[in-house]
């Protein structure tokens, strides 16, 4: 069953992804009339940006958290805005074909293990044509803050808090993500990955953030140890980044992103092989880096 995210406790540490999504979009060009599918939309932040964006069409987010949609569909209430509305969704099914211009997610698949299906839903969901912008972690040289959780969960610590559990998201390298999108019918116009960073001003404000983000962790445990835990994680990161553990305020973490079309599938042969993005896995998408 998907993790409920705590919507409050997101949005009060979500600069971060608002920053990235900005900084993706800022180089996408929207005509205005765009129907938008906004997937692993979060507390609908970002897809009322991409509304505004595009008066003359829609904005539809989904995600896989029904206190974030909860939260989002606040949003609508609070704002006015007539172009834009919010469904929980699993986004292995989104259950479109053919409806939307432009699909979206930002910093959402990487919470989806079997992003196979999910880049599946989404060809379908696009018009011949459509375009999709995605924006996910990916699998580099460096070790991520999820590694470092991975590795912390297996200590002697925490091991018999986590038995049975295993890791709940998936890092493509960036030649997996452009093998596996050409796979599924998309013609790529721009694939890069780059290296980002974000100073919290303080290992509290880490901390806080860390709370709110790594629920997918820290819903095996009781609550009276989840702060315990994030900080012997933090403790961990600072350990790969070579910092005492009063410094860990700054978080490292690369972005690959994807801008790319939906082939003509008159013109597209069939697929063959396996896929290395698709597997049995059951999670959905839902909103955070």
């Amino acid at each position: 069953m998907p993790t409920d995210w705590d919507a409050r406790a997101y949005h009060a540490v979500s600069a971060l992804q608002k920053w990235l999504a900005d900084e993706a979009l800022a180089g996408f060009h929207l005509e205005g009339g765009e129907r938008v599918l906004d997937v692993g939309c979060g507390d609908g932040s970002i897809s009322a940006e991409i509304a505004a964006r595009v008066p003359r069409g829609s904005v539809l987010g989904i995600d896989a958290s029904a206190s974030m949609i909860d939260a989002a569909r606040a949003r609508v209430a609070r704002d006015a805005r007539p172009n834009l509305s919010f469904e929980v969704g699993d986004a292995r099914e989104l259950g479109f074909r053919d409806e939307f211009d432009v699909v979206v997610s930002f910093n959402a698949l990487h919470w989806v293990t079997d992003l196979g299906s999910a880049l599946s839903s989404i060809h379908a969901a696009l018009r011949p044509g459509g375009r999709v912008l995605l924006q996910l972690v990916p699998r580099t040289d460096r070790v991520s803050i999820e590694d470092v959780i991975e590795r912390t969960r297996r200590t002697e610590r925490w091991r018999r808090r986590f038995i049975g559990q295993h890791a709940p998201f998936v890092h493509p390298t960036a030649d997996e993500m452009r093998a596996s999108v050409r796979r599924h019918h998309f013609e790529i116009d721009r694939l890069d990955v780059h290296l980002r960073a974000w100073d919290f001003g303080s290992r509290r404000a880490f901390a806080a953030f860390a709370n709110a983000t790594f629920v997918e962790w820290t819903r095996s445990l009781p609550s009276s140890e989840v702060d315990a835990f994030v900080d012997d994680v933090l403790d961990g990161y600072g350990r790969t980044l070579h910092l005492p553990s009063e410094a860990v305020r700054t978080f490292h973490f690369d972005q690959l992103r994807i801008v790319a079309r939906r082939r003509d599938e008159r013109k597209s042969t069939s697929s063959t092989g396996i896929d290395p993005m698709r597997d049995g896995s059951t999670r959905s998408a839902r909103n955070d880096s």
